[in-house]
């Protein structure tokens, strides 16, 4: 026997017993009830539909404009939505606009007593600071740009995206047509001449957000100063010149005397400042120029323009951005180095690659255990310091000198060390099995 509803046991309950209801008058009841449910059960989503229909109708007749606009910005909102899309197969990054925000560290003051300094010389400092991080005021770059040293002209084309996931692009047309192509992915380094004789190294990964903590210009014993700058964290080549421009103009901070604002000029559309100065007298000594000219962005820092001059006034080396598209859409998949590449390389891949000796220098995450005695070997140059730890080198050169490459003979490494004017320039000698570490200069 099926189960009884609820309703059916109210029923032979009180007060109905004492009106003598009988099981058969139940049984009626519950029959007439049960044909009233299954009419208006199927009655009802239809009434349902009928009114709903109609209230529509009349909705959609008195919005007309506002209907057609909602359903115009929906497809288009579909169509943006699928153009922007990551192909398979690819990194999921963050859309240009979606970025997680990069948490910048306190930006270093040029100078110690900056706040002390003159107004004049306060600002230049501050516009140096602008110069040195101008990396942080974008997100993307794209664009092209005009080479010329030694009367060797070369084209470059770039895509630089910073922030969370930083990350380089570059093509390099020489004079006689050669094509360089260089990839960075903020994990290895992929460099092609004309789609063949590939390339891949090892790279530090970048934080944005473990900026170093080193102050801009120190003088060292000799009283030539010693400067630290940070690095653009896309690895970008010649784009570092762009969003990094004081890397390469580094003599700026040695004096500030040397060079001033010329006033303000247009250039790709935006304001720029028109900056000249001479050379700090070391640094004439020892090279052609004797003298420069700077075109950098106002708004941004970026260097749009450098010239640098003879002793007799003739332009011995240029570099122009002749277009630029600031925080555009990128496709990330310029940005990445198929598999397939690296085993055309070597079969064993990324491992490999990964535990391969190689080199890397300028900004990169120094072990907590060893950083007392990297501070203390960057404040006192008179001689090269190597640090080991595990099959590592770290390196501080001596002052006016940087590591050129390392020669192996047995379980002895040597370090040639190259004279250079762009101050200190750190590096790290990665997976390096050796139990002796050498040093020779070169005159």
């Amino acid at each position: 026997m099926s189960k009884r509803p609820d309703w059916y046991r109210r029923l032979e309950a009180q007060p109905f017993k004492k009106n003598k209801l009988t099981h058969e008058k139940i049984r009626l009841i519950e029959l007439k009830l049960t044909n009233k449910s299954s009419t208006f059960g199927r009655f009802a989503p239809l009434m349902g539909i009928t009114v709903a229909g109609v209230l529509l109708v009349g909705i959609f007749a008195l919005n007309l404009d506002k209907t057609w606009s909602f359903i115009s910005n929906w497809n288009s909102v579909q169509r943006s939505s699928l153009t922007q899309s990551t192909p398979q197969n690819q990194e999921q990054l963050p859309e240009v606009g979606q970025n997680e925000a990069v948490n910048y560290p306190p930006r270093n003051k040029v100078f110690e007593n900056q706040d002390q300094l003159p107004v004049d010389e306060k600002v230049k400092a501050e516009f140096i600071q602008k110069m040195a991080y101008s990396y942080q005021n974008i997100n993307t770059l794209s664009g092209k740009a005009l080479t010329n040293i030694n009367s060797v002209s070369s084209t470059v084309e770039f895509d630089i995206r910073e922030g969370k996931n930083p990350a380089s692009y570059e093509v390099v047309t020489q004079p006689d047509g050669t094509i360089n192509e260089y990839i960075n992915d903020n994990h290895y380094m992929l460099e092609q001449t004309n789609g063949k004789e590939d390339r891949v190294t090892k790279v530090g990964p970048r934080n944005p957000e473990m900026e170093p903590r080193t102050s801009f210009v120190s003088t060292a014993s000799d009283g030539n100063p010693s400067y630290y700058l940070p690095v653009d964290p896309a690895w970008s080549r010649n784009g570092q010149d762009i969003v990094s421009p004081l890397r390469n103009l580094g003599f700026m901070v040695v004096d500030l005397n040397l060079w001033s604002f010329k006033g303000e000029d247009i250039l790709l559309g935006r304001k720029a400042k028109l900056i000249e100065g001479k050379l700090p007298s070391y640094q004439r000594q020892k090279g052609s120029s004797v003298s420069y000219k700077i075109w950098v962005d106002d708004e941004t820092g970026m260097l749009f323009k450098k010239q640098f001059y003879d002793k007799n006034g003739n332009i011995v080396e240029t570099f122009e951005v002749t277009s630029i598209e600031i925080n555009p859409i990128l496709d990330n998949s310029i940005f990445e180095i198929p598999d397939e590449k690296l085993k055309e390389i070597d079969q064993t891949g990324k491992h490999m690659m990964t535990t391969s000796p190689h080199m890397m220098t300028g900004d990169f995450p120094v072990p907590d255990s060893i950083n007392e005695k990297w501070e203390e070997a960057k404040s006192n140059r008179q001689q090269t310091t190597t640090i080991p730890f595990n099959d590592d080198w770290y390196i501080i050169p001596k002052e006016g000198y940087l590591v050129n490459y390392i020669k192996v003979n047995g379980h002895t490494g040597t370090i040639v060390m190259s004279p250079t004017t762009k101050g200190l320039v750190p590096a790290v000698a990665k997976n390096y099995k050796l139990n002796e570490m050498k040093i020779e200069y070169e005159k």
